[in-house]
């Protein structure tokens, strides 16, 4: 009876299964990062694909295993996560599978974070997939990995008010760490109706300090906005950063309030995990 459960556990893993895992794990208690707390939120297992056909992929996803881990911080608050910098150092399971050495079968070659980290709105958490390019052996029941996520973080706002800025192309704005330009006005692509006016500005430097930025109109009543979206390029070590806001109200001037982190830093937070496949 034993037997059969380890090869039922077996082909489970070899077809692909997705755990919910809420096991609370360590967090290594070293570096700038041990105000921070981590703990496993999930686990997915993805075998391989049937006869190279696409269509019967477990869970329509390549083959490997993924570790989603929840950070939460403590005084900090959460800017940015730093996928550069950010090094998954070991992922092994109980019977000793390096989960960071490829088997050479799947689309994933190596392990890396994913592409798409969440921050909460509180910027006090965040949840980051960990991709790792092996699946664990046969019968195995527990998987360990650490390494080091790096953050921008910060625990300080200060706000800068710019009065009666002119809303038209090439208004220069100084503002706190950045020198901006309006390069782009107009009604946007999308929702014109409800959004008659779209503002880009632009900076030679990231926006990554830039916590919110406010428009007022000429009575001083908050004009409501939505994000339109942003950019960023780099050429030849020079960065070209935008950001869009949406009006609901078509105005020629504006106040505008612009909040920064004061105190923006890097921190490291070492991790070390480990988590079973079942809660």
């Amino acid at each position: 009876m034993k037997k059969n459960s380890i090869n039922v556990v077996s082909l489970i893993i070899a077809i692909g299964i997705i755990i919910a895992a809420g096991t609370v794990v360590r967090a290594a208690d070293t570096g700038g990062g041990k105000d921070f707390q981590i703990e496993v939120r999930g686990l997915r297992v993805v075998g391989e694909v049937y006869e190279q056909d696409q269509s019967l992929r477990p869970f329509s996803w390549s083959s490997g295993t993924t570790l989603v881990l929840l950070i939460q911080a403590g005084s900090e608050n959460i800017i940015a996560f730093d996928d550069d910098k950010s090094k998954i150092k070991l992922a092994r399971d109980d019977k000793g599978t390096d989960l960071l050495k490829s088997s050479g079968r799947g689309m994933n070659s190596r392990a890396d974070f994913g592409s798409f980290p969440k921050i909460s709105s509180d910027r006090k958490a965040c949840m980051i997939d960990l991709d790792l390019p092996r699946t664990p052996a046969p019968g195995a029941v527990k998987l360990e990995c650490a390494g080091t996520i790096v953050f921008s973080c910060a625990s300080e706002k200060e706000s800068f008010k710019k009065k009666d800025v002119a809303l038209k192309e090439k208004t220069k704005i100084e503002v706190g760490p950045l020198s901006l330009i309006i390069s782009e006005i107009g009604a946007p692509e999308y929702q014109a109706d409800e959004y008659p006016l779209s503002v880009t500005l632009q900076s030679s430097k990231r926006f990554d300090t830039l916590e919110k930025v406010v428009f007022y109109d000429g009575s001083g009543e908050e004009i409501e906005t939505s994000s339109g979206g942003s950019s960023e390029s780099r050429f030849m070590g020079n960065v070209t950063a935008t950001e869009t806001y949406n009006l609901t109200k078509k105005v020629d001037k504006a106040t505008i309030v612009f909040t920064f982190w004061k105190d923006w830093k890097e921190v490291s937070v070492p991790f070390s995990v480990a988590t079973s496949l079942g809660l």
